[in-house]
């Protein structure tokens, strides 16, 4: 995700549990942490981005974890499980931001770089299992496996109809920015853009201009959209925030 997302973010935060899925070094983690009467629970798989994350937070804390923290060294999908977690390593610099469960990066451009590409198991746990309520946002960044992530959680988006941010790219997982808005939408959900820091409704995204496919390996166009936010439909506080940001 993009730090222009991150202001946004914020306004959703209303008391209750907010969960961090994919929450890598913890830039969202630890700007959520200061939501008023927030409990935010971050999920990171990976050992050196999860430790980056606890450091920071604890030298934050002064030696100790805010008290408004839980975090677990763990993925987030559809069911308990393990799985293989692939981390392309760029002239010998792990890119843990794209780290990913769906895709070995097997035919991905990488340029010029020399790549070798480091496979992890990880344990895999569903959201569902651990019965948040209330659950107010729910922010995912997890390189294509946003599918089995909201199937996790489908309980807990049902019950408490959190505002969802998400990253969605199609680099990532074909037909992704189709699937995930489709499934949101049978859970009751609309979703969202921001242009130039303007609103757009999900139903304006287009695919071919607003999500082009990078002309130069490892970086990304100039107009770049991937980040989305969904709110029940249902939900007139989320909708009347979203259009005052």
């Amino acid at each position: 995700m993009k730090d222009e997302i991150l202001p946004r973010i914020l306004h959703f935060c209303r008391p209750g549990i907010v969960v961090d899925v994919g929450a890598n070094v913890g830039d969202y983690t630890e700007e959520l942490l200061a939501a008023e009467d927030c409990r935010v629970v971050a999920f990171e798989p990976l050992v050196g981005p999860y430790l980056t994350l606890c450091a920071r937070l604890v030298a934050r804390g002064g030696g100790e974890f805010p008290p408004n923290f839980a975090g677990y060294h763990v993925a987030v999908g559809e069911a308990f499980g393990l799985a293989t977690l692939h981390t392309a390593v760029l002239d010998g610099v792990p890119a843990h931001q794209e780290s990913s469960l769906v895709q070995d990066f097997a035919d991905r451009d990488f340029g010029a770089a020399e790549v070798r590409i480091i496979r992890q198991l990880v344990v895999v746990v569903p959201l569902d299992s651990f019965e948040f309520q209330p659950l107010t946002l729910l922010k995912i960044d997890v390189e294509g496996a946003e599918m089995e992530v909201i199937r996790g959680a489908r309980q807990s988006i049902l019950r408490s109809r959190p505002v969802i941010a998400v990253e969605l790219e199609e680099r990532h997982r074909e037909g992704t920015t189709e699937a995930v808005p489709a499934l949101l939408g049978e859970l009751g959900y609309r979703g969202f853009f921001y242009v130039h820091g303007r609103l757009y409704a999900f139903e304006r995204f287009d695919r071919a201009t607003l999500q082009p496919r990078p002309t130069v390996p490892g970086k990304l166009p100039a107009l770049y959209v991937n980040n989305f936010l969904f709110a029940h439909r249902d939900d007139a506080w989320a909708l009347a925030r979203l259009a005052e940001i």
